[in-house]
């Protein structure tokens, strides 16, 4: 969905031949893909593990609109298919409504943890001092590996605000704590793995950055659901 989405909004398309060639695992291959479909003059080249981009002076607007939409559909999509009552079965009767929000609170913590804590080894293997944020190439010979490490974590950060608001918006005002919780544990898995890809090839980490997106966008699609009700759709019980 998401690829033929963007395939709607571009004239100058990459091949998967030019892809796959650059040796990426599948999902970072659609991703990739999918960006050069809608972005035509997108760069992604290798150096020294890194990605330069070009994005064009103007970006169709539907772009920006696509994950939302998605969103919608696929919350839409656990609804139709009861995914918070297959959930309540799963659970002994004895369950805290939000036993599974809690799991997804102390999976997401332990994923910050873990990602600090690599930022902090990595201070001392490459030499980089506080307060500096990023390093240069002057601070360490390797400072696109620990810009690389840094960065993972800074991103986990940048999407927690989010992260946030679509657990209140399901588990809370949709009522559905099950499919939060259990989208927010696959979130902090998933932010791991980002993190762990991003420091051996930055293009590797944008399989787990699209599932990151897909299941955040999903719990933000419970607001459209609730929305949507506004005009005479229901589609929350």
């Amino acid at each position: 969905l998401f690829c033929c989405s963007l395939f709607c909004f571009t004239s100058d398309p990459i091949t998967l031949e030019q892809v796959s060639a650059r040796r990426l695992n599948p999902l970072s291959s659609v991703y990739l893909t999918s960006l050069s479909l809608c972005f035509p003059r997108i760069q992604t080249p290798v150096a020294m593990g890194g990605l330069k981009e070009e994005l064009p002076d103007k970006v169709p607007l539907p772009t920006f609109f696509l994950p939302v939409v998605l969103g919608v559909v696929f919350a839409g999509l656990l609804e139709r298919g009861n995914v918070e009552g297959l959930l309540q079965g799963f659970l002994p009767s004895s369950a805290h409504p939000y036993c599974l929000v809690g799991l997804g609170v102390v999976a997401l913590n332990f994923a910050n943890s873990y990602l600090g804590g690599s930022v902090v080894n990595a201070r001392v293997d490459h030499g980089v001092k506080l307060p500096n944020l990023y390093a240069t190439k002057e601070m360490s010979k390797t400072a696109v590996e620990f810009n690389c490490i840094q960065r993972g974590h800074q991103n986990f950060f940048e999407g927690y605000a989010s992260y946030v608001l679509g657990v209140y918006l399901t588990a809370t005002l949709a009522g559905r704590p099950h499919t939060a919780g259990l989208l927010l544990t696959v979130i902090a898995i998933l932010r791991v793995f980002y993190g762990i890809l991003y420091r051996t090839n930055i293009q590797s980490r944008l399989g787990p950055f699209l599932l990151v997106a897909f299941a955040l966008h999903t719990m933000l699609g419970y607001g459209g659901l609730m929305a949507l009700s506004a005009l005479g759709y229901k589609f929350i019980n």
